[in-house]
């Protein structure tokens, strides 16, 4: 059933276009000849005029796919041209030519997850049978399946949505009943927090050697993924009544985005600057804000509030608690490390953790000569005073 629902890496009509079935002949009688040689030694002559004739032949082929292409390329062409005749750009990842892909992986690991002093402890599971109304339904899985988009990349496990939401499809109460056990347990399994991080450059940086010129994306199990949807819309729904967050945070809540920030920000510019005074302001970026998120600092938080119930504070606690990644950039060796600080990016649940987490830095209360306010991890605090002539 799985194989059925999963896209499998077949040869589509778009690869290797310039492809003919004389190559197909070409490479049958080199890997032929080239077979021979090395049963026998003999034949290389044979062999060397064989590869001549199919590199070739491979070479006319796509000079002769490529001038036939720019004698049809119609208006949006010129960008696939662009695209093909642009210098391929050297690969950027950390390291000098001497490191080791090992030595490379540990550059990566300290700088972007350097391990916590203080872990928190793993908890004791114990059930805790839900509430009626605490228990998953059948509808909050197929609104958190409508949020995943079947091109998203899969994890390790290389499972695609497409597979889940046709098993919610054909048996609605199987996903539903795999949730609850979970969220009755508090524990979040440790196949699914498996991740791969991938490794990406960021654009017009001079240094690629320098881990700070890098950014590191996640690929989750869409599974865990799917569990995160439901506890952080019910997590949203009780930071929304009780506060846990400022009402001048924007980014991963709902109808709070960036241009409610930059209006907010425009608003009380103007009205500072209407009645004479001076505005300033300046923008800062919490640099390693999710690598670095204290653990026992969100629990505390968490527990610190009535009415986040325990099986929630709980199986928050095991989700965050340690977890597998392996690291993904070209040569790098796929090695499975351990990580107890921080939390992922590129995942749903995490913004709203980390808008929880730091909450505190917005000012309390209503001032009138300084203005807050944050997208995620971006800040801008902005201060007026009198002008001076």
């Amino acid at each position: 059933m799985v194989k059925n629902w999963a896209p499998q890496k077949t040869p589509t009509r778009w690869s290797k276009a310039w492809w003919t079935p004389d190559i197909t002949e070409l490479r049958r009688v080199y890997t032929s000849a080239a077979r021979q040689v090395r049963r026998d030694a003999s034949g290389v002559e044979e062999r060397n005029d064989a590869k001549r004739a199919y590199k070739n032949a491979i070479d006319r082929a796509k000079r002769k796919h490529w001038n036939n292409f720019l004698a049809n390329a119609k208006k949006n062409d010129v960008w696939t041209a662009h695209q093909f005749t642009k210098q391929r750009q050297p690969v950027k990842i950390p390291g000098g030519h001497n490191d080791s892909p090992d030595q490379t992986s540990q550059k990566i690991m300290e700088h972007f997850f350097p391990p916590s002093h203080d872990p928190i402890p793993l908890k004791v599971f114990q059930r805790k049978q839900l509430e009626e109304d605490s228990q998953v339904t059948a509808g909050e899985v197929s609104e958190a399946l409508k949020k995943c988009s079947n091109r998203s990349a899969p994890g390790p496990d290389q499972v695609p949505y497409g597979v889940w939401k046709n098993i919610h499809r054909i048996e609605e109460g199987r996903i539903p009943k795999l949730v609850e056990d979970m969220l009755e347990w508090g524990i979040h399994p440790p196949m699914l927090k498996e991740s791969i991080r991938i490794i990406l450059p960021k654009p017009g940086k001079k240094d690629y050697t320098d881990c700070a010129s890098l950014r590191v994306i996640a690929l989750k199990q869409t599974f865990s993924k799917i569990t995160e949807r439901i506890v952080n819309q019910r997590l949203m729904t009780i930071a929304y009544k009780t506060d846990m967050y400022c009402i001048n945070q924007t980014g991963s809540l709902p109808q709070r985005s960036t241009v409610d920030a930059a209006l907010s920000l425009n608003h009380w510019m103007r009205k500072s600057q209407f009645v004479g005074k001076k505005v300033s302001s300046v923008f800062l970026d919490v640099k390693g804000g999710f690598d670095n998120f204290n653990h026992k600092k969100l629990i505390d938080l968490l527990g610190a509030n009535e009415k986040v119930p325990e099986y929630l504070a709980d199986w928050i606690s095991n989700f965050i608690y340690t977890r597998e990644i392996a690291l993904a950039y070209p040569g790098s060796p796929r090695t499975q490390n351990v990580v107890n600080k921080g939390i992922p990016q590129g995942s749903p649940l995490p913004p709203l953790l980390f808008i929880i987490y730091v909450m505190s830095l917005h000012p309390d209360g209503e001032q009138t000569d300084i203005f807050t306010s944050s997208y995620v991890d971006n800040f801008q605090i902005t201060v007026v005073s009198m002008r001076w002539y």
